[in-house]
């Protein structure tokens, strides 16, 4: 009986304990896009839905290669009920090159630059989840016209 009313004791313990209230964080398989050098090309966002703030990321100035030193490029948080959104782009070296389209908030780089070849990726915050997904850009020469003889 003792054992009992221990095993039980320790069951309404486990229940009785606060649980876990911070959202689950679901991560996204990169996917690799192609540009054109002098081009444009936009990152997708997947439907964010109700959020707290969304990010863009992009290189770190002083370590563009580096992943670990991914820096805020753009960051969007909710207005006011039936206000717009509060987008900000914090990166200046993108500042007339990167926009964000409207409601989907998919991110579009223009005039692609050798050093734009890196990793990006967006994070979505909410109430009950946290969304994270990267982009590996490569960059090409567009190729000119053959020239066929016969």
């Amino acid at each position: 009986m003792a054992g009992a009313s221990c095993a039980f004791l320790l069951f309404l313990l486990m229940v009785s304990q606060p649980r876990d209230a911070s959202p689950f964080t679901v991560s996204c398989l990169p996917v690799s896009m192609n540009g054109i050098l002098g081009e444009s090309v936009v990152f997708p966002l997947l439907n964010p839905g109700v959020f707290k703030s969304i990010t863009w990321h992009g290189p770190s100035p002083a370590n563009a290669e580096a992943y670990a030193s991914r820096r805020p490029l753009a960051v969007i948080t909710p207005g006011a009920p039936g206000a717009l959104p509060h987008i900000s782009m914090e990166d200046e070296r993108y500042r007339g090159r990167a926009r964000l389209h409207n409601q989907s908030y998919s991110l579009e780089i223009s005039n692609l630059m050798l050093a734009d070849v890196v990793m990006y990726s967006w994070e979505t915050a909410s109430a009950d989840s946290n969304i994270f997904c990267s982009y590996d850009l490569h960059t090409h020469k567009r190729l000119s016209e053959p020239e066929i003889r016969i």
